[in-house]
């Protein structure tokens, strides 16, 4: 299965690279986001709860009959700096939906998050903030290239680990400030000859240490293997690049982060059947080193795992 695609993508991209002017248009379309509540909405359950609730998502209809797969992407606080947010818009926490309990074409289905909001967090090394987040659900095609039409909700955090599900169709919620004024003071004079000074020190703050969660003791080990298609542009324009990762067992659940040295290409992208492909990619003439990063939807039963390392040089003109 895995060369019969090759082969359709090798003689695809050999066309794109011949039209080199408008091939530089392939990958700002290909990665286009869809407008957003395009089929429905979904609903939150349960409505109000805690970062470690094991919280799930209804859609309010199926997806389209063309559609294989489904993944939920939650993304927030919307609005905050990427580099800062807890699930940025570039690297959402994503639950990928294939099994047919979960996934349907004829009525509404229902996603679990697994793990919950709390760990998912701490796996980034990172807290839960105060804001509002997007949950939403993507109908996707075999590869999980396109996206079909999506299903929309949104919960707020009024604290970093309470929140509360947005009503469907209503508008985010306006925090409502309670103004407290301040008590009169009262003094109180006692003739004293001599003043007393009482000197309290404050207490020394406890700081708890949570570590980030590991694989438990049946987590499953995964190999990752990368293969990249890489076709060089005339006139030192650099090349395109069409990474493809393995990831063994075939029934891994999670997604691939591929990256050129430390920069990530693009955004993570579903293991499906087995394989994650990454796209088309033109990079610059220089010298790369392509890798790929398995990321295990649940870290307690899969384990993380890193690919082969593969280089090449697109060389200048001259």
């Amino acid at each position: 299965m895995h060369k019969k695609l090759l082969t359709r993508l090798v003689s695809g991209a050999v066309v794109v690279a011949v039209t080199a002017g408008s091939a530089l248009l392939v990958s700002s379309v290909a990665n286009a986001a869809p407008p957003a509540g395009t089929l429905g909405f979904n609903t939150i359950t349960p409505a109000e709860g805690t970062d470690s609730t094991a919280m799930s998502s209804t859609t309010s209809g199926p997806c389209p009959t063309e559609a294989k797969a489904a993944d939920l992407q939650i993304t927030g606080p919307v609005g905050a700096d990427p580099t800062v947010a807890t699930f940025p818009p570039d690297n959402p926490f994503q639950v990928t939906t294939l099994n047919s309990i979960s996934f349907s074409t004829e009525g509404s289905f229902t996603q679990q998050l697994n793990p919950v909001l709390l760990d998912a967090a701490q796996s980034r090394g990172k807290t839960i903030q105060v804001g509002e987040y997007d949950l939403t659900t993507r109908c996707l095609d075999r590869f999980g290239f396109t996206v079909l039409g999506t299903f929309t909700a949104g919960i707020v955090f009024d604290t970093p680990t309470h929140y509360t599900a947005i009503p469907n169709g209503s508008p985010s919620p306006t925090p409502t400030v309670t103004v407290v004024p301040s008590p009169t003071p009262t003094v109180t004079v006692v003739p004293s000859p001599t003043p007393t000074v009482t000197v309290v020190p404050s207490p020394t703050p406890t700081v708890t240490v949570v570590p980030s969660p590991t694989p438990g003791p049946g987590a499953i080990v995964t190999t990752t293997h990368l293969s990249v298609l890489h076709i060089p542009l005339p006139f030192g324009l650099g090349g395109f690049v069409i990474p493809i990762a393995y990831v063994a067992p075939i029934n891994a659940v999670g997604t691939v982060q591929f990256k050129d040295e430390s920069t990530n290409l693009g955004r993570p992208v579903p293991v499906i059947g087995g394989s994650a492909f990454g796209g088309f990619f033109l990079l610059p003439a220089r010298s790369h080193s392509l890798i790929a990063e398995f990321i295990p939807a649940d870290p307690t039963t899969q384990q993380p795992s890193s690919s082969n390392t593969v280089t090449f040089t697109f060389r200048r003109g001259g």
